[in-house]
């Protein structure tokens, strides 16, 4: 699909082509919205070029390279309840401007050559989800990119968190760890490690990351074992956990607990009319309150375009 807005795929499956889906669109459209899609057996499963994606429900299996690859992006993109796994690349190619920072949430990537790719002055946000079992890594940050890691599953992998960048100039990657609960055990083999790259965006020799899971049976990171990471200064980082776990409960599949009859994506932040037990009301601060209220069935969340 070239130069079209308003793209909106549902409950389709496209399988064996060179692409599932192709959309080149422009960094002033809307964002595609591809919902209960199933990507399978292609060489690539979804490629996207310019402005942003907002995909859920949908699963991307089988493909010779990537299942999702987003190259050029220019506004934020959102992965939901979305699945890629044995890809013969990876499961998520990602490649962006500043502005075109994305969430992968409640979402998975296993048995691929990797879990997450992603380059650019751009932030990842990964949110209880799981990238696990990957052959080379979970996610990779490159060139300058930030990565948020909450509440997700990255065991398994050669390496959990990997920098990298072309240069100098373009080392400036970062993680945030802290308070995490995340799951960083490597898959236990030789050379493999929790956090292995170049993270030059940090300016100290010294890294909190409490609350992370990063051996088997727990305990605090192993110098030069489970991490190996190089700072602006050429040092090496010294990682703190101060209270190491032993185990965490993902949620990466969680249901809605209520239905949307219709759902329209904008990007202008517009409410939208939602379908709940209560009825058909629009999307406002006080449909939030009366949603938000124990004894009635339905949770709004902030995101003005998304309805659990």
């Amino acid at each position: 699909l070239y130069r079209i807005n308003n793209v909106s795929a549902k409950n389709s499956t496209f399988e064996y082509s060179q692409f599932g889906l192709l959309l080149n669109t422009a960094a002033t459209y809307n964002r595609p919205f591809i919902e209960n899609c199933i990507f399978r057996n292609c060489l690539y499963g979804l490629a996207a070029y310019n402005s942003g994606v907002y995909i859920r429900y949908s699963t991307f299996s089988n493909n010779t390279y990537e299942g999702i690859y987003c190259v050029s992006m220019d506004k934020a993109s959102l992965f939901l309840y979305t699945t890629c796994t044995s890809n013969m690349g990876g499961g998520l190619y990602y490649e962006g401007s500043s502005t075109s920072s994305y969430t992968f949430q409640h979402s998975s990537t296993s048995s691929n050559k990797y879990g997450a790719y992603t380059q650019g002055p751009l932030t990842a946000t990964l949110q209880n989800s799981s990238l696990y079992n990957n052959t080379d890594y979970g996610i990779e940050a490159f060139n300058n990119t930030t990565l948020n890691i909450r509440r997700s599953d990255l065991h398994g992998n050669k390496i959990a968190v990997l920098g990298n960048g072309t240069s100098s100039g373009n080392y400036y990657n970062s993680f945030t760890l802290n308070d995490g609960y995340n799951d960083l055990r490597d898959n236990n083999t030789s050379g493999s490690w929790c956090i292995y790259g170049k993270f030059w965006a940090f300016d100290t020799t010294s890294i909190e990351a409490n609350n992370n899971y990063w051996i088997n049976g727990g305990g605090a990171p192993v110098i030069n074992v489970d991490y190996k990471v190089i700072t602006v200064n050429y040092a090496p980082i010294t990682i703190t956990d101060n209270s190491p776990e032993n185990g965490f409960s993902f949620k990466s599949a969680e249901g809605y607990n209520s239905s949307v009859s219709s759902f329209v994506l904008t990007d202008n932040n517009e409410y939208m009319d939602v379908t709940t037990t209560l009825g058909t009301e629009p999307l406002n601060e006080s449909v939030k309150t009366i949603l938000n209220e124990d004894s009635k069935v339905g949770t709004v969340f902030d995101d003005p375009k998304r309805f659990e």
